[in-house]
Parts: structure tokens; C-alpha cells; sequence
């Protein structure tokens, strides 16, 4: 039933979500999705978490699936980094810097055939998307992250995120070296090029390469 929700053009979906809701019993999909994903969790299930990150998506992730996301994000049972990527994306929730950084220094072993390293990709876009000196801090490391492709996109999306950014008059003058302050245009948070962010996971792989999983 979940499998019928997705969506083939040109023939559209096979399911609506509520045929979803109402095989399952219940009208809320929102908790709905959060009880399907916690239970692919504490089983360590591959295919029931894709079915459960569809349903997911279907009635639209919140800070309540963030938790799960962040548990899911180093696991080696399923098959679903990417979405994982993405759902954390969808959140813009600075909580999720320490497990998007790590998605774009690992590599599972069913996508060391990835070149291109798209799963990166997809968490450089979630941090760069996501307000906070955590991951400004995390898109600086990965300028100089020892893989070009991953190097390459968090210069680009650096450089976008640096346009998103209108300067704003203080300028403070601490033993006459200049400190930067930026502030966000939609979420109005302050930034510091100087001051650093504590963050284990950061910290943790600050000088090292990306590890792979064989």
C-alpha cells in the first residue's frame, strides 16, 4: 500500500495518502509516519524505513523526525542516506550540522561506485541551507575536504550562501584586528568568521579524510 503513493508520470499515484490513513487506521499521518520509522529503527529494517521515509514525506517531516534522522544517518542497515540528506535539508534545523557533515565524509559501501559523490552533494546542500555558525563552520571545512567533487560543491554553495548574507555596521576592533559580523536576511542569525563552534563531530573530523565502508 505505502509503495502505491509513489508517483509515476503519467499515470500519477495508485494510492492517495488517505487510502494510506485509512489502511493503517488512523487520520494522522504525521504521527503515523514517525511510528512506521521508529519501528524500522529499533528493527534495524532497510526496507521498512524506505517505506517509512515515504510516509514521511507524504505528510511532511518536522523537528519530531529529527531524532530518528540523525539516528539513521550513520547507520549501515538501510539503503536511504540520501533521503536521510534530504529530510534533514527539509528542516533547516541547526541540530542537524554534526549528522549532514558526516554524510559528506562517508561513503556506504553500495555507493562507493558514486564518483561524483552525490550523497555529499546532497548534505552540502543541507548544510548550506541551514542557519547557524555550526554549519558555516562545517561548509568551511569541506572547502578544504581532501575530495575535489566535495570541495567543489562547498565552494559553490559557500559562494551562494556568502550572497544570502548583507553585512551590517559593526565592526569591533580587538587588538587591532578587524572581526566581521554578518547577519542572515530571513532568519536574522549573527555570525562571527572568528569565533568557533564547539561540536564533537566537527572537531572529530576536522583532519581527517573521509572514511569508507567496505
Amino acid at each position: 500500500m505505502i509503495y502505491d503513493l509513489v508517483f509515476i508520470p503519467g499515470r500519477g499515484r495508485k494510492a492517495s495518502p488517505e487510502d494510506v490513513l485509512r489502511h493503517f487506521g488512523t487520520t494522522d499521518g504525521h504521527a503515523l509516519g514517525l511510528r512506521l520509522l521508529r519501528d524500522a529503527a529499533d528493527r534495524e529494517d532497510g526496507i521498512d524505513a524506505d517505506a517509512a521515509l515515504m510516509v514521511c514525506h507524504v505528510f511532511d517531516m518536522t523537528e519530531d523526525h529529527l531524532e530518528l534522522l540523525v539516528q539513521l544517518a550513520p547507520a549501515d542497515w538501510h539503503r536511504e542516506h540520501e533521503e536521510v540528506a534530504s529530510a534533514l535539508e527539509s528542516l533547516h534545523l541547526p541540530a542537524a550540522v554534526d549528522a549532514l557533515y558526516h554524510l559528506t565524509q562517508w561513503v556506504p559501501g553500495y555507493l562507493a561506485w558514486d564518483e561524483d559523490r552525490g550523497l555529499a552533494r546532497k548534505a552540502v546542500w543541507g548544510l548550506s541551507r541551514t542557519p547557524g555558525p555550526e554549519a558555516e563552520q562545517a561548509l568551511r571545512l569541506l572547502l578544504d575536504d581532501p575530495d575535489e567533487h566535495v570541495r567543489a560543491y562547498a565552494a559553490k554553495r559557500q559562494s551562494r550562501r556568502d550572497q544570502s548574507l548583507v553585512p551590517i555596521a559593526i565592526v569591533i576592533l580587538i587588538a587591532g584586528c578587524g572581526h566581521a559580523f554578518y547577519m542572515q536576511k530571513t532568519s536574522g542569525w549573527v555570525r562571527s568568521d572568528v569565533k568557533p563552534v564547539s561540536s564533537p563531530v566537527l572537531a572529530g573530523h576536522r583532519n581527517n579524510s573521509r572514511r569508507h565502508q567496505t
